[in-house]
């Protein structure tokens, strides 16, 4: 497993208000990331902004590019045939 168990619990929790928000809104849609207040897909350029800001707190330089490597190497080490999500990642969903 790549992410740790209080990783899990965020992530479960993201999720349900995600599902939460969606609901009060009568919004169906798989996006991940959403505005808590409008239940709408957050702009990607809000997303990379919000990325490269924790990076300068951390004292790193971080990117999504370096996220999505981070995450493709993670998977590699721990068992995932990189066929799996190389389809998805060559589409630039992101």
């Amino acid at each position: 497993m790549f992410y740790s168990k209080s990783m899990e619990f965020l992530l479960l929790n993201h999720l349900e208000l995600r599902q939460e928000t969606l609901e009060n809104k009568s919004l169906y849609h798989s996006y991940f990331f959403i505005g808590w207040k409008t239940g709408f897909m957050v702009n990607k350029n809000t997303i990379y902004r919000e990325i490269v800001s924790i990076g300068n707190e951390l004292d790193c330089r971080l990117t999504l590019t370096i996220l999505r490597h981070s995450f493709a190497i993670a998977l590699v080490e721990n068992g995932c045939d990189v066929r799996i999500f190389k389809r998805s990642w060559d589409m630039h969903l992101y």
